[in-house]
Order: C-alpha cells, then sequence, then structure tokens
C-alpha cells in the first residue's frame, strides 16, 4: 500500500472567534492533519508576537495554548513536519466579550452547508449554519426561476 505524505492542514473550520471576559484567560485549541502525523506547532498573535513551546501543549495532532485577556486580536497556529510547513494558518480571532452585538472584523463565514435540487419545480435550496457574527442565525437560501428568497432563524 502506497502512503501519501503532505504538509499539515487544520482539521476543522479554520477560523474560530472567541469572546473574553476582561479578567477571563481562554484555552485554544488547534487541531491539523497531517502526514506524517509527526509535527511541531507555531502559535503567534497578530503576526507580532510569537509564542514560545513552553507557553502551549502539545500532544501529536493538536496543540492549546490559553491566552491571558490581554491577548486580544488574531491567534494563528501552524504546524510543520517532514514535508513543509502548513500552507493556511488555523485562525482564532480573540476579542473583548461585551454587551454589544458588534465584533471586530466581519463576522465569520457559514458552515456545513448542503444543497438540495427539487427537479419538479426546478429550484436550488442552499442551508447553511450562521458563522459567529453576534447575532448566531442560520439561513436558508431559495433560488427559483431566477429568484432568490433568503430565510434567516435564531439558533
Amino acid at each position: 500500500m502506497m502512503k501519501i505524505h503532505y504538509t499539515p492542514r487544520c482539521r476543522s473550520v479554520r477560523s474560530s472567534v472567541y469572546g473574553v471576559g476582561k479578567s477571563e484567560s481562554v484555552s485554544v485549541s488547534c487541531e491539523i492533519d497531517a502526514s506524517p502525523s509527526n509535527v511541531t506547532f507555531t502559535w503567534a498573535l497578530n503576526d507580532e508576537k510569537v509564542f514560545v513551546p513552553d507557553q502551549y501543549r502539545t500532544n501529536l495532532t493538536r496543540s492549546v495554548i490559553t491566552v491571558s485577556p490581554k491577548d486580544y486580536g488574531i491567534l494563528t497556529c501552524w504546524a510543520t513536519n517532514i514535508v513543509g510547513r502548513q500552507k493556511e494558518p488555523c485562525t482564532f480571532r480573540i476579542f473583548p466579550a461585551v454587551s454589544t452585538i458588534f465584533l471586530p472584523g466581519p463576522p465569520e463565514e457559514p458552515g456545513n452547508c448542503a444543497i438540495t435540487n427539487n427537479s419538479t419545480v426546478h429550484c436550488i435550496i442552499l442551508e447553511c449554519e450562521g458563522g459567529h457574527d453576534g447575532v448566531c442565525c442560520s439561513c436558508s437560501s431559495l433560488r427559483c426561476s431566477g429568484l432568490t428568497r433568503i430565510s434567516c432563524w435564531q439558533t
């Protein structure tokens, strides 16, 4: 049997959002898929602060870092194996948890989308779980004969 080797990549969603209270710390988990699975991790905050290995825990293809309340911004995680470094980092947006629905930056992209096609009425239905946008809604889009209807609901 032939074994294919490849660079690491994020195992699940490549980007996640964490709202953190002023006096809280948060543990962020970075899970990757790689072959071979013997990897080393690198963590950075806002492309400036690089964390040393003593600041995070690693177990095979998973690394966990605990960031303090002052570590707001974009936290990134890369893994490297003998094939090379991960092309796109896993990203985590760390922002102050406040009572408003506004986030710093654009909302997270929707996920778990499914397309269904009803051939009897020539319609396509696209349903997705909403990304974190401060409102936490899921939406569906119905497209029939050139017309599109979008419906959203609270999740």
